[in-house]
């Protein structure tokens, strides 16, 4: 009988076609940057259908156990590179619809593919009766699971600082085939926060603006281009995690702006995603005592802020899914089960869990046992399964590939180049033959000994003594001021390279401008930092640490290219939103 049914699912079970139809970008390669022509019709909503739809998505319902719905429900990560003894339970045993790449799940892309294929191999042998959703944090920036064989794109605050939402499109667009190609077919981005908190730990770089309509152009292009390559976008962290300054991996932030701060400044973004066709919004693992008294339950357990107000108010008819509920933020002092529970009631429709195998099983049987008392009606279940199911036919199909591919470096280049942001110019150009000592955190990955940035200096004649310094440890940093201070004594200037700026990196920047010699402060993260170095020669913003990004600092630090990037965050009284001197 198992076999019949999925006989017949596979029948129904035929994905809609994606929309090919483009208009050119003028500054883009020719496949790249294209956005759909306004006579194609309207932007295709999460629930706009063929005509069929609604009765194939029944049709497979009617097919489907209890149990088999419950699995639905579910996106479950595991550890290790391959398809481990978790995995095949997870699958087999419980028929889980989705699977999440974490960290530790990724080597390359290469590897990416193989642990896909391989996963989907397993549901069809076990007689799974949909395809997997199988989804990832691809967010671009300093979220970037896959950098080897993927192009390492600039992340959001970047493409904020070029001032045109096209580059996102852009961006989303060589991240959705990239994914199709490693079979991956759900991307938990953009993220749709507005970082009004300079200490917020969690978003920073992450979020395109403090701007919420920056945030919203942007994130909405993303998605699109996302989407439209047949990857399904989900717009990150609904209502919005920009205002905190706690670490929702750690514990549950409360944010207590009012009612009226949040729908004016955090709700816009998923509004205009939800207008646009976003498919997906993940919620966040925050608190809101201004839409839930209690002021302990985070906003991913709230019927008020998933029912009402997304549902209801917003219009959102895509797939809700929780952030993972093994951070901390989203238990509220209960079990990941009860959570999980929980969540579905509010409105949710797809719990994200990583291991272990112990945990994932009892969120399954909490869930099924709820279906069983009553607790969780079975109108409210098949409410959720209806969606999953929409939304496999349109993102799920495992053998469907964009009809082409976009050269990700060109894309990279451009959102570079474009974001580089010029607070205060150096009095001069740092010509070949010159001696520079490049300060560089070691979050900055080596390609041969070398950051790209000193290569990048090196090709263009430039001798550079490179200081590697440990981001957070100040020991490290002591070690890396001496010998810094040592190297620019022969030196003709220094360029000082930050990521998450603390105390002792900036005491080394202010040793090294005591030397009464030109340095310059390029942030290779958030732009936050250079409001905290004084008396430096210049002042650059990067947003990022990609190869791509220390390409174009080193491109500019010579003479080589004039930027345009604003700052799309406010960073000091001095440096507000839209600092930038275009063409210095």
């Amino acid at each position: 009988m198992y076999l019949i049914t999925t006989l017949i699912l596979a029948a129904v079970f035929r994905p809609a076609t994606l929309a090919a139809a483009r208009v050119a970008s003028p500054f883009l390669p020719a496949t790249v940057g294209l956005e759909p022509n306004e006579s194609d019709g309207p932007r295709r909503t999460a629930d706009s259908k063929d005509p069929a739809m609604p009765a194939e998505v029944e049709r497979t319902l009617l097919l489907l156990g209890v149990r088999a719905k419950i699995g639905q429900l579910m996106m479950v990560g595991f550890e290790g590179t391959t398809a481990g003894s978790d995995a095949r339970a997870l699958i087999a045993e419980y028929g889980v619809g989705g699977i999440e790449l974490l960290g530790g799940n990724v080597r390359n892309a290469t590897q990416v593919t193989e642990l896909t294929a391989s996963l989907r191999e397993l549901a069809r042998n076990s007689g799974a009766p949909l395809p997997l959703l199988i989804g990832i944090d691809q967010e671009g920036g300093w979220i970037t699971r896959v950098r080897d064989g993927a192009t390492h794109l600039p992340g959001n605050m970047a493409l904020g600082a070029t001032g045109d939402p096209s580059l996102s499109f852009a961006a989303g667009q060589v991240t959705a085939s990239e994914l199709r190609q490693m079979g991956v077919n759900v991307n938990f981005a953009p993220v749709l926060d507005v970082n009004t908190n300079p200490a917020n730990p969690i978003v920073g770089t992450r979020s395109f603006s403090d701007d919420p309509a920056t945030v919203a152009s942007h994130g909405s292009a993303y998605a699109r281009g996302l989407q439209l390559g047949g990857v399904l976008a989900v717009g990150k962290h609904f209502p919005g995690h920009g205002a905190v300054s706690a670490d929702s991996h750690l514990t549950l932030p409360v944010d207590r702006s009012l009612v009226g701060v949040v729908r004016n400044v955090h709700l816009p973004p998923f509004r205009t995603a939800v207008a646009d066709g976003i498919g997906g919004v993940m919620t966040a693992h925050v608190a809101f005592p201004a839409f839930d008294p209690a002021g302990s339950r985070p906003a991913t357990l709230s019927r008020k802020l998933v029912g009402d107000i997304l549902r209801r108010e917003l219009g959102f008819a895509g797939l809700v899914f929780t952030d993972d509920l093994t951070m901390h933020g989203a238990l509220a002092g209960q079990s990941a089960a009860d959570a999980a529970l929980e969540a579905i009631l509010a409105g949710a429709d797809i719990i994200l869990v990583g291991g272990p195998l112990d945990r994932q099983r009892a969120i399954f049987e909490r869930l099924y046992a709820a279906t069983q008392d009553g607790t969780l009606p079975m109108e409210r279940l098949d409410e959720s399964v209806r969606r999953v199911i929409a939304a496999k036919r349109r993102f799920a199909d495992p053998g469907a590939r964009p009809s082409e591919r976009h050269d990700g470096a060109a894309v990279a280049a451009v959102v570079a180049e474009r974001a580089l942001t010029v607070l205060e110019a150096p009095r001069q150009a740092i010509r070949s033959g010159d001696r520079v000592v490049v300060v560089t955190p070691d979050v900055v990955r080596l390609v041969n000994g070398r950051t790209p940035l000193a290569e990048a200096l090196e090709r263009r004649g430039v001798r550079v003594q490179e200081v590697r310094t440990i981001a957070s440890r100040d020991p490290g940093l002591e070690r890396a001021r001496a010998e810094a201070v040592a190297a620019l004594a022969s030196a003709d200037a220094a360029i000082v390279a930050t990521w998450g700026i603390g105390p002792a990196q900036a005491r080394l920047a202010q040793t090294l401008v005591s030397a009464r010699k030109p340095v310059s402060a390029v942030s290779l993260g958030s732009p936050y930092d250079l409001a905290k170095i004084e008396g430096v020669d210049g002042r650059l913003a990067a947003y990022g640490y990609s190869p791509a990004q220390q390409q174009a600092v080193a491109a500019y630090i010579v003479g080589e290219l004039r930027p345009t990037g604003k700052l799309p965050v406010g960073i000091s009284p001095t440096f507000r939103r839209g600092a930038g001197k275009l063409g210095d």
